[in-house]
């Protein structure tokens, strides 16, 4: 981002949120292999800070760093998306934690457009929110590059037989509940876990924003999870 556009309000939020950038990086770096730079992740972070000090509406009752913190958060994750990993349950780790960001930036905008007006609406919100996360982990375990799902996964480990069955089931069931989706969710959540990409690059791709993919991707994983309930699924 160009740098000129930067109001001094919008550099007075940067400025102050430099410890909150290098934080992230440190709790996002302890837990990532040794040869990772603990730099890059702070250059991701702070392309995540730009991001965020362009998108703040500051007349919300939302302050800049609450809102900044998923956006910094998914960048960084969606830069290491972009790694050459070798290590499969590392890069299955990133994909969530990436798609876990970006839901959590969508609801703390969410946030700012409308006001819970009870404590039962806060209560269902968490809900909503556990079992969307759940999801998101959900379809990270049980999908992989080229669609090749749970079954090869699972085939490296040496699993008892009865957890094994378990886990093909559940990949099956979300196969059956990904297919029920109907478009354009379907082709978002087949992108974002069967393909790897960041609902920034499927908005782009489909002529959309950013915004628009992440409500879309965030009543996607509501269907999902009311389906593997009706279904018997007693994890989400």
């Amino acid at each position: 981002m160009d740098r000129q556009s930067i109001s001094p309000e919008m550099q007075i939020w940067i400025d102050q949120s430099q410890g909150l950038v290098r934080a992230i990086a440190s709790k996002v770096s302890s837990q990532l292999p040794s040869h990772v730079n603990y730099e890059d992740l702070v250059s991701y972070g702070q392309l995540g800070l730009m991001q965020a000090a362009h998108a703040f509406q500051p007349d919300k009752d939302v302050a800049f760093q609450t809102f900044a913190y998923h956006r910094i958060r998914g960048a960084i994750y969606d830069g290491l998306s972009k790694m050459n990993w070798t290590n499969k349950a590392v890069r299955q780790r990133i994909r969530a934690e990436r798609l876990s960001a970006e839901l959590f930036e969508q609801q703390v905008r969410a946030s700012q457009e409308q006001e819970l007006d009870s404590m039962a609406s806060d209560a269902e919100q968490i809900v909503r929110s556990t079992e969307r996360i759940t999801l998101v982990h959900l379809l990270s375990e049980s999908t992989s590059e080229g669609g090749q799902g749970l079954e090869k996964i699972v085939a490296d480990d040496d699993l008892p037989p009865d957890e094994l069955v378990t886990q093909q089931e559940t990949c099956e069931l979300l196969r059956a509940a990904v297919e029920q989706l109907r478009e354009p969710a379907r082709t978002i959540v087949r992108s974002a876990y069967y393909e790897g990409k960041s609902l920034t690059d499927i908005a782009i791709s489909l002529g959309k924003s950013k915004s628009w993919a992440s409500r879309v991707h965030s009543r996607a994983l509501e269907d999902l999870a009311l389906f593997m309930k009706q279904h018997g699924e007693d994890r989400v």
